[in-house]
């Protein structure tokens, strides 16, 4: 049974009214045909997704550009400013108040003579601004008393400018801020075209499942199937994830940082932070156990013809390139699998769930793990692939393998199952 809209119908219902689309849409089999609606609500959502990380996008390039980038090319340019003595006029902690918490940035105005011409400046470092932690600015305010001598960089190309701290010091951190919110735009929009190509572009093997929206033709060559994950984009994805969190959350975990360098640590700060840095290690973590799942024995299938038609023999071969003997199980399954999506109140949730779990291949041998071929069948009772805007069924083949002292090799390989031929023999 299905869950369709709230309602719930018999899966013969759903497979006469799927095979009825599907032999409608079938008059012409060599051609890819589109229902107008389902196209544009499929592109619809592309460019809903792809302004949604637009936004994450042009947030970190205005934010590193006008806040962060500055204070980074000033600071490497500083290098090569004139040392120069000056003297502290004014030195104290501002305090900013605002709706719900203080803030403080340090306030020294300082003069100094550069060419024979007196100056005066009040820049203290080049990334300014203002945030919690009030011992922090107050040592550095005690450090540089009014009325006492100190030491600061004057440009030579602008003698008016000048710094009396230089160096970035742990605010370089602050760059990883912007830097998330560009990696996870960018990350976001490339899986976001990369996720519905067209399928006049797709490989045999790595054509979507078989539903109203289009057919595909049968292809009665070898087909090698491709997984439906990368691992070039597993890597990608968590290095994206773990620098959008860690960024965020480095920023608070160097102002506790800050304070209890100051002899002034906030240890409720330090302890609310606490879940929080043990989730970007986790991310952390998995950067390297995705780096490392990289490096596995690469598995290939390939199917005798496909798509597949219900009740139809298909020969499935299997090869694996590189070092089989780190493997100490390698088991091949089939799945059929039915999701179907509802809404309870104003949250909508998507159920899935396997009728069809058919193991193929259960291998402890290097060389039969190597290479290798088998026989199946979808039953022809079964219910062939199918998507709606509430109900799908989706065929796969899975591969996992065990990899002592290593991430498992797991991959997903999805089939395309057709409706039965008809009395007439039609395809």
């Amino acid at each position: 049974m299905n869950l369709h809209g709230g309602k719930i119908i018999t899966r013969h219902a759903l497979y006469r009214f799927s095979f009825a689309a599907m032999t409608t849409l079938n008059t012409n089999p060599q051609k890819t045909v589109s229902i107008s609606s389902q196209a544009r609500r499929r592109k619809t959502g592309k460019f809903v997704q792809t302004g949604f990380f637009l936004i994450f996008l042009i947030v970190g390039l205005a934010f590193g550009y006008f806040l962060i980038l500055p204070g980074f090319m000033k600071s490497l340019d500083a290098k090569n400013w004139v040392e120069t003595p000056c003297m502290v006029l004014e030195s104290r902690v501002q305090s900013h108040s605002g709706s719900d918490s203080t803030t403080y940035s340090v306030e020294i105005l300082y003069t100094y003579t550069y060419a024979d011409q007196n100056h005066r400046s009040s820049q203290y470092e080049f990334i300014g601004g203002s945030s919690s932690g009030y011992e922090g600015k107050a040592a550095a305010v005690r450090k540089y008393p009014a009325g006492g001598q100190a030491v600061c960089y004057v440009n030579p190309k602008n003698p008016a400018e000048a710094v009396i701290k230089r160096e970035l010091g742990a605010k370089a951190f602050l760059a990883l801020f912007p830097l998330a919110f560009i990696l996870a735009g960018l990350a976001g929009i490339v899986f976001t075209f990369r996720k519905t190509p067209d399928a006049a572009r797709l490989a045999p093997g790595r054509r979507p499942p078989l539903s109203l929206q289009e057919t595909i033709p049968r292809n009665t060559a070898q087909v090698t199937l491709i997984p439906s994950t990368s691992h070039a984009g597993q890597v990608i994805a968590s290095l994206a994830v773990s620098l959008f969190w860690n960024g965020i959350v480095s920023v608070f975990v160097y102002e506790a940082f800050q304070g209890w360098q100051a002899g002034n640590p906030d240890y409720f700060l330090m302890i609310f932070l606490i879940p929080f840095v043990l989730i970007g290690l986790v991310f952390v973590f998995g950067i390297f156990y995705f780096f490392l799942a990289a490096f596995n024995p690469r598995p290939a299938l390939t199917l005798s013809i496909h798509p597949v038609r219900l009740g139809e023999t298909v020969r499935l071969n299997w090869s694996t390139d590189g070092d089989v003997y780190k493997i100490q199980n390698f088991k091949l399954t089939l799945i059929g699998e039915e999701s179907a999506r509802y809404r309870q109140g104003k949250n909508t949730s998507t159920d899935r769930h396997p009728f069809y779990n058919k193991v193929l291949a259960d291998l402890f041998q290097p060389e039969q793990m190597r290479r290798g071929e088998t026989d199946f069948q979808i039953p022809g009772t079964s219910m062939h692939s199918f998507q709606s805007a509430n109900n799908g069924i989706a065929w796969k083949l899975s591969l996992h393998c065990d990899v002592p002292m290593w991430p498992d090799l797991r991959e997903e390989f999805e089939i395309s199952v057709l409706p039965p031929e008809t009395k007439g023999g039609s395809k």
